[in-house]
């Protein structure tokens, strides 16, 4: 029988680690009308205050690209002027609610801390930049990260959708993300193949969307089965039964868990079929591998 007491999410100095706010304040202050950007690698230029206060609402244009805009949620890519080179990508969190504005700290600054943090423990993910806010009448009204871009990457899912030929090799390209996960306690409670992207198929893949993670003690078994089931959610109608063990198999063997197989591969398969879990279900990790929930 495998045990299921409960497994604590932080240890103390783990959560002291993650609940600071040194290493994103301690970067260079860059400030205009409210809006405050941390940062040592840019600074505030008049274009950039215009979208970073106007997430919501400002345009696409010929330097504005918006990937995503919804409600709570803007994910943006703005091409700099010249003099100021590149391209970043904005990840912007307008705070309609109230309770919201009062306790802004779940939206970008967690993904700031948690995208400074899988930097300090090497794991592969966008580069970060800087960590903006925008405040008026003592509330954030927005807050948000600022990242290099991965223009020239796609997602897994899209090497699978573009040629199927390539979707064994597209979704075991995860498993190392997925074992490092694992061995470090990083747990990312959306890895899913739109959320690890390539360059090729022979790169090393980056795992985006930090926001939704928080920082355990190395190699639960809980985390492991989780990650593993959302991954495999996306795949329920593309990939067949056979290749779905196949690949749960495959991680089983990069990570070598201490646990049986069958109980690892049982709980994947079931937690994959089921409707996802709450965020509180994956955060806790203290449910029975004996017996598998049902949602």
């Amino acid at each position: 029988m495998v045990s299921a007491s409960p497994i604590p999410l932080f240890t103390l100095s783990q959560f002291l680690m993650t609940s600071k706010t040194s290493s994103i304040r301690n970067q260079k202050k860059h400030f205009d009308r409210g809006l405050a950007l941390y940062s040592d690698k840019v600074a505030l230029f008049p274009a950039l205050t215009e979208v970073l206060q106007n997430l919501d609402s400002i345009a696409k244009s010929d330097t504005l690209k918006i990937y995503k805009r919804e409600r709570r949620k803007a994910v943006l890519l703005m091409h700099r002027p010249s003099m100021e080179g590149g391209s970043l990508v904005i990840k912007g969190f307008p705070l309609k609610k109230l309770s919201n504005q009062i306790r802004p700290g779940r939206f970008g600054r967690m993904e700031a801390h948690n995208m400074l943090e899988a930097e300090r423990l090497k794991i592969k993910s966008p580069r970060y930049l800087g960590f903006f806010e925008l405040r008026r009448f003592g509330l954030t009204k927005a807050n948000g990260v600022i990242m290099e871009p991965l223009e020239s990457h796609k997602t897994l899912m899209e090497f699978a959708e573009e040629n199927p030929a390539n979707a064994r090799k597209a979704f075991t390209l995860a498993i190392p993300t997925i074992a490092q996960l694992y061995q470090l306690g990083a747990n990312h409670i959306d890895v899913s193949p739109h959320n690890i992207m390539a360059e090729n198929l022979s790169d090393t893949p980056y795992l985006i969307d930090w926001q939704a993670c928080r920082f355990i003690s190395p190699r639960n078994n809980h985390q492991l089965i989780l990650q593993a089931a959302q991954f495999l959610r996306y795949l329920n109608g593309i990939y067949s039964a056979a290749s779905r063990e196949e690949w749960l198999s495959t991680l089983f063997q990069t990570v070598n868990p201490d646990l049986p197989k069958e109980t690892f591969i049982e709980n994947a398969l079931h937690y994959a079929q089921e409707p996802r879990p709450s965020n509180e279900f994956r955060y806790r990790l203290n449910f029975d591998l004996n017996q598998p929930q049902k949602n």
